[in-house]
């Protein structure tokens, strides 16, 4: 082992990818917060749609810690991340940023700022073919319910029911639509028009509230608490 001081392990967030610049401006603020409060470089990846890929933003590294910006676990978080980090020699992923309390008590920030007597809100995310990644989005409704006091249900802009018409059905009074997203974007801009149909009020994404990027530090800081902060070991 090098009696020199290690290097740190690099910080690499993968995030979807949007063709949105306002969205893609978002995620680099995101990563660029998470970067200084680690005293690291930031450097963002993406698995669809834009570039740099995760391959692009890995490369020339030497066993970056990889954080999935994603609230739910679906295809890219199963598949598409593993694959790209099995092919970076000594990489490893950590559980996504996902919908646990610190991301419900941004959801709650959010909800409140729109409305600060809401009767009921509608969390509503793009949607999943995975059941799993579906039942995450449930229980965050259930996590931001138990906050705000009043019934939360969820919702799907695609892929799965309910959608966000079918949750609304039986609610009354000042029900807020709370988007489970983390970036402006299609589907960001397709759940406003929905709310908007339907004569309800909708939050903006989660990505710009500070409790993200402090998931961000905080999955990376367990990667190294856990021994992978080492590169010299």
């Amino acid at each position: 082992m090098s009696s020199a001081a290690p290097e740190r392990r690099p910080l690499v967030v993968l995030a979807h990818g949007t063709d949105n610049a306002a969205g893609r401006t978002v995620l680099e603020q995101v990563t660029v917060a998470a970067a200084n409060t680690l005293g690291l470089t930031p450097r963002l990846g993406y698995v669809d749609v834009c570039h740099p890929t995760a391959a692009e933003t890995m490369g020339g590294l030497s066993a970056p810690v990889v954080v999935p910006l994603f609230l739910a676990s679906g295809y890219h978080v199963r598949t598409d991340i593993p694959e790209a980090v099995a092919a970076v020699l000594g990489a490893i992923s950590t559980a996504p940023v996902g919908s646990g309390a610190a991301i419900a008590d941004a959801l709650r920030d959010r909800v409140l700022a729109a409305d600060p007597e809401p009767d009921a809100v509608i969390l509503t995310g793009a949607g999943s073919s995975h059941d799993a990644a579906r039942a995450e989005v449930a229980s965050a409704a259930e996590l931001l319910s138990e906050r705000l006091g009043v019934p939360v249900r969820h919702a799907f802009l695609s892929a799965s029911p309910p959608t966000m018409a079918e949750a609304y059905t039986g609610l009354s009074g000042r029900v807020v639509v709370a988007s489970h997203l983390l970036a402006p974007g299609y589907f960001q801009s397709k759940l406003e028009s929905t709310a908007a149909a339907l004569g309800l009020r909708a939050t903006g994404p989660l990505g710009s509230h500070p409790a993200v990027a402090a998931v961000v530090v905080e999955r990376y800081r367990t990667a190294v608490a856990a021994g992978a902060g080492r590169m010299d070991t």
